[in-house]
């Protein structure tokens, strides 16, 4: 999706459900009324900071939103995606503050059933995974949306490097949607895996 001139979101919505990644891009910021990425496709957003990236009054990830920034310094947020009028956020997906300056590649998966455990565990129905071309430490923030949270006890789990799923000491999401933090979490090279789980009830892989 290409926008270089003018695009006039009206009252309707605009799916991507291709089977191949998809770019939202251009010269021009796209509003959207209503963004939906369908179950199976994968949407590809400017870099946070990016004068060009899209807003839109109602965001529903049901696929994969992903998003690249080289050289992550300081807090740095992913998916921060602002409503038309740029007064509010209508989705968010992970704020992070490293150490050193990373390239980083996070992909999010929403409302999504891979992140229901049959073996018994529970925890939200999104995933998260942080691509970094070095090791390296931060603090995290997750979100999620009130309609992908249905436990308690949250905890943030990682899985990377081909270990088991681990606990990390997490605060916050007391009520149904609210963001987790955890602080100097460890990243490697290459896939971070993360979730948001019950932490009497931890993940399998």
């Amino acid at each position: 999706f290409t926008n270089n001139g003018t695009f006039t979101p009206g009252t309707g919505t605009v799916t991507f459900d291709g089977a191949s990644p998809q770019t939202i891009g251009g010269t021009t910021r796209t509003d959207f009324n209503a963004l939906t990425i369908g179950s199976g496709a994968t949407v590809v957003l400017p870099a946070q900071g990016d004068a060009t990236v899209p807003r839109a009054d109602t965001v529903i990830n049901n696929g994969t939103l992903r998003q690249s920034k080289s050289a992550v310094s300081g807090a740095t947020n992913f998916f921060q995606i602002l409503n038309v009028a740029g007064s509010a956020d209508t989705y968010r997906g992970l704020d992070i503050t490293p150490t050193g300056t990373p390239n980083l590649t996070v992909d999010i998966k929403g409302n999504t059933a891979i992140c229901n455990n049959s073996a018994g565990g529970s925890y939200r129905n999104r995933c998260y995974k942080i691509t970094s071309n070095s090791a390296a430490t931060g603090d995290l923030t997750l979100y999620s949306t009130a309609v992908e949270d249905d436990i308690s006890n949250d905890t943030i789990f990682k899985y990377a490097g081909g270990l088991s799923w681990a606990a990390l000491t997490t605060t916050g999401g007391a009520a149904d949607g609210d963001s987790v933090t955890s602080a100097g979490v460890s990243l490697s090279a290459g896939d971070n895996f993360f979730l948001v789980g019950n932490s009497a009830s931890a993940p399998t892989p």
